[in-house]
């Protein structure tokens, strides 16, 4: 109703409903504009942040998601517009300014004065505007919105910017921070006996400004992860997974600003938008020089001519030439010796013995100070069964004295990645045990869901082990975490006894009950 433009050099009259329709879409989505007859107003309370609406499996479902209960004190004098007494002239003149008083308040807010002139049957024919009242309360929250913390202004509205909203997907999911849409952490607390009527979808719409130019609006629909209901820290885990996207996008940007820089341009100036930006071609017509037909060609010739050298090769080792060697027996002996393929790799020290600490957390960390493509690689392997991802070979394989299957080679493979989806640098602090971090997490967070995805993590099985140690380390993305320790207590994983769960128990539940540790240890004593 906002962006219906109407030809005013063709005036027409509208009915009152109409009339408040646009009325209240005008009131919510006003920006802030130059002084009026009156005094000045600034932009209406929420017109340019993103508004999330979770939308039901049908139109009472979805109102009812967003009617977030308030205080009854608050609902008490929380009345929309058309029940409060209306603003005297003088006072819009003076620049009058209140706190908002509710929701109800929040959505009718009267960021315009606006006057109608109606004929005799009471269709709107004219309106005039000018200035309405101030919002003295800025830091108030709004339940359809999402918000971020800054360092400097607070918590601040998220808000529709040139990349995609997706990008921020995070911010709709809520966590104990409190900084999601409070219409989403009341559909979901409304629907947790009920999954079935949980929102299958969230609708984010809004508008950008450039001062009192709209320079866009947008509307856009995600799916809600009903994961939602049983793992609020889940939106820890997506935040992770959006982080590497961005990563990945920048490394792509990079690469193909590197390809179109030595394949354009060969390497002689870095390449501009009219490198690459596709054009219409004329039939008949020449392409420019480094244009993208041009650049397609080149790559035509250059595969042209790697295959005449391939056929080449073929025909002498047909003829009995003792120098036509295979290609790809080369390459496998190359994928064999990493530190052939790039002199970065050292090879990595041979472990004493099977039983003997493998080392392999204490080489990545220093390979990673010269090259940090093996953190990458690793990283991407988690998206795989561990041990699956063939580019990962060249940093464990040396570490599992030619194992081809088993735990060991899992743990080896599974603990390699999670180093590197956790590595961070400057990373400040002891490194200690998963346990203990995750111990020190919950201390720190107040969150009773550690302890309990501490306990899914000791209770998981050999299928289960990877996905959840991998949503453990993403919550702890903050705690230094020593994974040398980590590989030797997974290796022992599988023991009848136990071993490995029940110190990880202790350590956890000590670590959360300091006073715990000065009471003997009755199972050890009785052992003894």
């Amino acid at each position: 109703m906002l962006f219906d433009h109407i030809d005013v050099t063709r005036p027409n009259v509208v009915p009152a409903r109409t009339t408040a329709r646009w009325m209240l879409a005008t009131q919510t989505f006003s920006v802030s504009a130059g002084k009026s007859e009156l005094s000045h107003t600034g932009t209406a309370p929420s017109a340019t942040a993103a508004m999330a609406l979770p939308l039901g499996r049908n139109l009472e479902d979805t109102l009812v998601f967003c009617l977030v209960p308030q205080n009854r004190a608050v609902f008490a004098h929380d009345l929309p517009i058309w029940e409060r007494n209306a603003d005297s002239l003088a006072s819009l003149k003076s620049g009058v300014e209140r706190a908002i008083g509710g929701i109800a308040d929040r959505y009718t807010w009267r960021t315009r004065s606006i006057r109608l002139r109606s004929d005799e049957v009471g269709n709107v024919s004219a309106l005039a505007f000018a200035s309405g009242v101030e919002n003295a309360s800025k830091d108030g929250l709004d339940p359809m919105l999402a918000y971020r913390v800054d360092k400097d202004n607070g918590r601040l509205p998220i808000q529709f910017k040139e990349r995609g909203l997706w990008r921020d997907f995070d911010s709709l999911l809520p966590d104990d921070a409190r900084l999601a849409p409070g219409v989403i952490e009341h559909a979901a607390a409304l629907t947790r006996f009920a999954r079935e009527r949980f929102p299958g979808s969230v609708m984010v719409l809004g508008q950008a400004n450039n001062k009192a130019k709209i320079e866009y609006w947008r509307m856009e629909r995600f799916t809600l992860p009903q994961a939602l209901l049983g793992d609020r820290a889940i939106r820890s885990e997506i935040r992770q997974l959006l982080a590497d996207a961005e990563k990945s996008q920048t490394a792509l940007k990079q690469g193909c600003g590197s390809y179109a820089r030595d394949l354009l341009s060969r390497g002689e100036r870095e390449p501009k938008g009219r490198d690459i930006d596709p054009e219409p071609l004329h039939p008949g017509a020449r392409p420019r020089r480094n244009s993208p037909r041009l650049a397609e060609n080149r790559a035509d010739v250059l595969a042209r001519r790697l295959g005449a050298a391939r056929r080449q090769r073929l025909d002498r080792r047909r003829l009995g030439d003792p120098g036509a060697g295979s290609g790809r027996r080369c390459d496998r002996q190359a994928a064999a010796r990493p530190e052939q393929r790039n002199p970065e790799i050292r090879t990595p020290p041979q472990p004493a013995g099977r039983n003997s600490m493998s080392g392999l957390i204490a080489w990545l960390e220093q390979l990673n100070e010269t090259d940090s493509k093996a953190r990458a690689v690793l990283r991407r392997s988690l998206a795989f069964d561990p041990g699956q991802h063939i580019p990962a070979f060249p940093y464990v394989e040396p570490f599992l004295k030619g194992e081809q299957e088993g735990w060991r080679r899992d743990a080896h493979y599974l603990v390699a990645a999670l180093w590197a989806a956790h590595w961070r640098e400057g990373h400040a602090g002891a490194a200690a045990s998963l346990a203990r971090a995750c111990a020190t997490h919950q201390i720190k967070s107040g969150s009773a869901s550690t302890e309990r995805r501490f306990i899914n993590v000791l209770d998981a099985d050999r299928e289960q082990l990877p996905h959840r140690l991998r949503q453990m380390t993403a919550l702890l993305s903050e705690e230094p975490i020593d994974f040398e320790r980590l590989l030797s207590d997974l290796l022992a994983w599988h023991r009848d006894d136990k071993r490995t769960q029940n110190a990880w128990a202790r350590d956890f539940y000590r670590t959360l009950n300091p006073a715990s540790q000065t009471q003997p240890d009755t199972a050890t004593e009785t052992a003894e």
